[in-house]
């Protein structure tokens, strides 16, 4: 199979990197045992519920008829058991590292319904990425553990098993890579993840601004979820609607003022199977499978600036409420998924150029 790696994965906050688009080797290590979390991964399927049925074009099904998740998947060489079920989690507070150590904050059940909640308001109010909402309440399934060596791994070694429409969230990596090796720094309160769907490409030159697309979508989250935090405390968004949270740094990575808070890895590889459109017609092009990676500082105080951190620095009348992860990838999902699709179907970046370029943090320079 034919694959590319998009990007680099996001290195820790505070790191000044300038991704690249070449290949990214590294070397598998065997992942330290960090309690339960490390040896299950509760499972979601589908993550929510949309205001409309929605059926696969490729199954031609509903997500009932969709082929079982796996009941194990490795990692890595270790075993991980995926168990179907709901999860708890803690209220959105800013971690201290001792708590950190000890808390999974994830909680699948809120994050099942703030995706019907955001597929329900796109259908309200007929928003542009609508059908990717729905696609995300109805199609997806999600996976999350408190520990796991890295979402990325997880998802290329097992994609046949876990097949198309997938994310994996995890309170904390073990083993996360960015560019030539370096260690992504991952710690409790950071939303982490790795989301895998199927892409129809015409033109395989256009496969790497398909990471301007993520981040751009990552970006566009972390400012709709901040300007909803300020309007139900206060009313007005501060002037968020013409002036942006969060900036893109390029290619891909993502910053608040001019500290970084994340950033993004893509990873493409050629799927086997035709793309199919509505009511099932093949569509002409090329199927990629698009592996996402994204590392966002939500709610850890440590290593560097998160967005409960600079929200409270910029905000001091937001501080009684604060973004959660579950939030954040409930409007970021549908976002990344909508972004990419666009771009392929417009088989260019230039429709998203505006939005781009109202994030660019490089003023001046495009």
């Amino acid at each position: 199979s034919k694959t590319s790696r998009l990007g680099s994965e996001a290195a820790s906050p505070g790191s000044d990197h300038r991704p690249g688009t070449e290949q990214m080797q590294h070397q598998q290590k065997q992942p330290a045992r960090g309690g339960d979390g490390v040896d299950v991964l509760f499972a979601r399927r589908p993550i929510g519920r949309a205001p409309t049925g929605v059926r696969d074009p490729v199954n031609g099904g509903t997500p009932s008829e969709h082929p079982a998740l796996p009941r194990s998947i490795t990692c890595c060489g270790r075993t991980l058991q995926v168990q179907l079920e709901g999860g708890q989690g803690t209220a959105a507070r800013l971690l201290s590292p001792a708590e950190a150590k000890d808390s999974i904050t994830f909680n699948l059940d809120a994050f099942g319904s703030l995706v019907s909640d955001v597929a329900a308001a796109a259908a309200r109010e007929g928003s542009g990425d609508r059908a990717a909402c729905e696609e995300v309440a109805e199609l997806w399934s999600v996976l999350a553990a408190r520990s796991v060596p890295s979402t990325q791994m997880i998802v290329e070694e097992n994609a046949k098993d876990l097949g198309d429409k997938v994310v994996v969230v995890a309170d904390q990596q073990t083993d996360g890579r960015g560019r030539s090796g370096n260690s992504w720094t991952s710690p409790a309160g950071c939303l982490t993840f790795s989301a895998m769907f199927h892409v129809n490409l015409l033109d395989i030159s256009k496969l790497p601004v398909l990471q301007y697309a993520v981040t751009l979508a990552a970006v566009k989250a972390i400012d709709q979820e901040v300007a909803r935090l300020l309007h139900d405390i206060d009313g007005p968004t501060y002037g968020l609607d013409s002036e942006p949270f969060s900036r893109i740094k390029w290619p891909n990575d993502v910053y608040i003022g001019r500290r970084k808070v994340g950033g993004v890895l893509c990873h493409a590889s050629k799927h086997a199977g035709p793309h199919r459109g509505g009511g099932g017609s093949v569509l002409p092009g090329d199927t990629y499978r698009l592996t996402v990676g994204v590392g966002i500082n939500v709610n850890n105080a440590e290593p560097s600036l998160c967005i409960n951190q600079a929200v409270r620095e910029a905000f001091p009348g937001a501080s009684t409420k604060l973004t959660t992860r579950e939030g954040l990838l409930a409007s970021m999902l549908p976002k990344i998924v909508h972004t990419c699709k666009a771009t392929c179907l417009h088989n260019s970046f230039e429709p998203l150029h505006a939005e781009y370029y109202k994030h660019w943090l490089h003023s001046g320079q495009h």
